[in-house]
């Protein structure tokens, strides 16, 4: 049987090295497995799963595979595709034999119930120290039952390249759509700190206080991944998703837990 590893990894390879191809998210790669096991599906490929070489293991449990002695032992770099490579090809030109390991955060067109039932068992498949790590927090924030989230996707020109850019109107329109959609039993997220720095002084808004956010695929990231995680595992387990962005689509922050969790979202405007 032809077997396909998604597997998640700091060591990894790509023809194009750049802002574009170095920044992905949970919600990204995420998407890139959904895709994966799509093309999968389709040939009749065996398709695993493994986390144990991301730092992201420490707080997930690796999803039990049978070429986890293979993974672990390999030092070859995964090779990584691209939203813009040809997934469905490239897979169909490297399997053989041997299992293909690969990283993607490619898009797919369908999740199937099996394989969402199954993603959603793997992110609450905590590690017991990052449970506690993950309780506490949520605890702290105080967040009752059937919490909501409002989410302000606010560009990579702060969250990537340290740059804030915005002028006091632009905070404003911002203000004033928080104000719009703010909510007691509310988790505020945004990938801008100065912003939430703002809404935090001036509202008192339930949120994170996470200074960077983090990357899956760069290294000086994984110390910020476990607050990340946190944030994203929070959205998981919401109720309802008010969401905007700067950009024409919706973040895969809050779109992948929506999809996997039949979670409501709702895109905002200003």
């Amino acid at each position: 049987m032809k077997t396909v590893i998604f597997v998640w990894t700091l060591d990894w390879k790509h023809n194009v090295y750049n802002d574009k191809e170095c920044f992905f998210g949970i919600g990204d790669i995420v998407r890139g497995m959904i895709s994966t096991y799509e093309v999968c599906k389709k040939y009749e490929f065996t398709f695993y799963i493994d986390f144990q070489k991301h730092p992201i293991s420490q707080y997930i449990y690796n999803p039990i595979n049978p070429y986890t002695k293979l993974i672990s032992i390999d030092d070859t770099p995964v090779q990584f595709i691209s939203r813009d490579d040809e997934l469905e090809k490239y897979i169909i030109e490297h399997i053989g034999k041997a299992p293909l390991f690969l990283m993607s955060n490619n898009n797919y067109k369908n999740i199937c119930p099996e394989f969402q039932k199954y993603l959603c068992k793997i992110f609450q498949d905590m590690t017991p120290k990052f449970r506690l790590f993950y309780d506490n927090i949520k605890c702290n924030l105080k967040l009752r039952n059937n919490y909501s989230i409002l989410h302000f996707r606010l560009g990579d020109h702060y969250m990537v390249h340290n740059n804030i850019l915005y002028t006091d109107n632009e905070i404003e329109k911002y203000k004033l759509l928080y104000e719009q959609h703010k909510d007691e039993n509310q988790l505020t997220i945004s990938d801008n700190k100065p912003f939430k720095d703002v809404l935090f002084s001036q509202y008192n808004a339930k949120m994170l206080d996470i200074e960077h956010i983090g990357h899956i695929g760069l290294t000086d990231h994984k110390k910020y991944l476990r607050y990340t995680l946190v944030e994203f595992l929070l959205v998981f387990h919401s109720s309802k998703i008010d969401t905007y962005s700067i950009y024409p689509w919706t973040s895969g922050f809050v779109t992948i837990p929506a999809i996997l969790k039949d979670i409501p979202i709702n895109t905002l405007s200003l």
